[in-house]
């Protein structure tokens, strides 16, 4: 019996309770699996207290046993207990599972050892109608496991449902063939009322592993649980994603420290050249409700920004607060470039504060890697010389530069985003973020807020306030005691503000709000007062003052001379 055979009756054994094989069509009793039709009937497997040495999620170093754990669909061998669970929770968030679910991952000389304990209260519920090998297994309650040792090969998945039918197959890039069928050893098992577990143990000579010490491998450990009982579908993942996509091989963890030895039964494959850890995609932030990748505030360094081209990078206090990266364009096209790894354009934005002279448009590039194009907006922002003017824009509405219409696809991989200009050009940025989601954070309350009064009128002054994405403007309000209630008198996109409108001898009060992106307004400082001056107090010049002003160098002359 071939191993492919050997799956196929594990599976059909499976699928069989005393009664007899239950119909291969998806019918809502074919896709119930219950404690009849169970591999095996285990106690709920119970893990040890998490511990300081628990991986973080989608970050391990490999384990390695002399022996591998027995496959049987449990977690029950002790060998198992070597891995400190890798915890896993909602694909797209850093927050626990609901039901709770973690894998353990072993090595030996030969194979790759995945373990997974899917938490499971309705196990008479669970969906697993596939009873054939490479069906659509992933359409019922699964467990998958995606491994890519080598990233300038295929990466290789296998998806078993708690019958332990198994799909198995290899992809490069969006292209997938079930042609590739493992001799891997994949079990399942049910615990009744608790839990479903399932093993797998994956030979490395059949997933493009090579000869090598301290290498690094991409992998992702998914659970899949069908929605029912009200609940709706819930997507586990190892790692933390930036898009429910299990293929999204730039999201996906990584596993450090991995040696594979030269087995003549084993792995025989060599590189000429050692390879560095597969590429991760950035997994930001979660700030107020919004995931930040990047966010550049320029107090005192760039923040990662580059020039591009021949333009000069430097730091201004021509500023929003602090100092400002300015951009020179020595030539058509230049300008301030920062590289990224983000994969998803799903709701991703970029917002900034720009200020242009001889820059007229906000004109900037994304490239995405798996397009190999740049992206584009439909509409620059224009730019203003001397004045500063937000600037939101929606990555996930941009278009391809090859085509006019359309927009960029959901699974990009950004790697750069740049600006560029005219020759001559210069353009200043501050509050510099890219972030993903719809900000409902306001920004912090403003501090520091002082009035004082002088010839010009009144000038105010605050600290910049602190947002999760940036802050884009400030609204100031004004007020006189006994009157009315204050009223906005000026937004300004800096911490300061001259009142000079105002009346001489008038008291009058102020607070500022900070304002981010998306509208967000925060709390009102602190109100803080002042009275305007009579401008007389500084005194007049009359006709003779002025004539005295005049005449004094001429004066001053005729006294060096010793005259006069």
């Amino acid at each position: 019996m071939t191993m492919k055979q050997a799956l196929l009756f594990s599976a059909a054994l499976l699928a069989c309770g005393a009664a007899g094989c239950a119909p291969e069509a998806k019918t809502p009793d074919a896709a119930r699996v219950t404690a009849a039709a169970a591999p095996s009937v285990q106690p709920a497997v119970e893990t040890p207290p998490v511990d300081a040495m628990q991986p973080v999620r989608g970050r391990a170093r490999a384990v390695y046993v002399a022996q591998g754990p027995v496959i049987d669909g449990t977690l029950d061998d002790p060998v198992w207990q070597a891995s400190p669970p890798w915890q896993m929770g909602p694909s797209v968030k850093d927050e626990p599972a609901r039901y709770r679910t973690f894998a353990r991952v072993l090595f030996d000389d030969r194979n790759v050892y995945v373990g997974v304990f899917c938490g499971e209260p309705d196990t008479e519920g669970l969906v697993a109608a596939a009873t054939l090998r490479d069906s659509e297994v992933w359409q019922d309650d699964s467990v998958e496991v995606f491994i890519r040792p080598d990233p300038d090969e295929p990466y290789y998945q296998l998806v078993v449902n708690p019958r332990g039918t198994l799909m198995d197959l290899s992809a490069d890039g969006s292209r997938r063939s079930l042609a590739w069928d493992s001799s891997a050893e994949v079990k399942a098992a049910v615990q009744p009322g608790a839990s479903w577990t399932a093993a797998f143990r994956i030979p490395m000579r059949e997933i493009s592993a090579y000869v090598g010490e301290n290498q690094a491998w991409a992998m992702n450990i998914c659970r899949t649980r069908y929605a029912r009982g009200g609940d709706t579908v819930q997507e586990y993942t190892w790692p933390v994603m930036s898009r429910r996509s299990y293929h999204s091989v730039n999201d996906w963890g990584v596993v450090e420290g991995i040696n594979v030895p030269l087995q003549p039964d084993g792995v025989t494959r060599t590189r000429s050249a050692p390879l560095p850890g597969p590429p991760v995609s950035e997994k930001g932030t979660w700030r107020g409700g919004v995931l930040v990748y990047r966010r550049a505030s320029f107090d005192s360094h760039m923040d990662g920004f580059e020039a591009s081209g021949d333009a000069k990078l430097s730091l201004t206090d021509d500023s929003a607060g602090g100092c400002a990266l300015m951009s020179v364009c020595n030539e058509a096209w230049a300008g301030p470039q920062l590289k990224l790894n983000i994969a998803g354009s799903k709701d991703l934005k970029a917002a900034f504060l720009a200020k242009g002279s001889g820059f007229p448009r906000a004109a900037m590039n994304v490239y995405d890697a798996a397009a190999r194009d740049n992206t584009t907006s439909y509409a620059y922002r224009i730019l203003r010389d001397g004045e500063w003017t937000p600037v939101v824009y929606y990555l996930d509405s941009f278009r391809y530069n090859s085509s006019s219409r359309g927009f960029v696809a959901p699974e990009t991989e950004y790697n750069l985003l740049r600006f560029f200009g005219p020759e001559g050009g210069s353009l200043i940025m501050d509050n510099f973020a890219v972030y993903r989601g719809n900000d409902r954070e306001p920004p912090q309350q403003v501090a520091g807020l002082t009035a004082e009064a002088t010839s010009e009128g009144i000038m105010l002054k605050w600290y910049p306030a602190e947002d999760n994405g940036g802050v884009m403007l400030y609204m100031v309000y004004r007020g006189i005691p006994g009157e009315e209630a204050a009223e906005k008198v000026a937004e300004v996109h800096v911490p300061h503000w001259l009142d000079n409108n105002v009346s001489q001898n008038t008291t009058y009060y102020y607070f500022v709000s900070a304002c981010d992106f998306e509208e967000n307004v925060g709390k009102p400082s602190d109100m803080a007062s002042a009275t305007a001056i009579n401008r007389s107090e500084y005194g007049v010049l009359t006709q003779e003052g002025m004539d005295r002003v005049s005449y004094a160098p001429h004066v001053r002359e005729v006294h060096q001379r010793g005259k006069g």
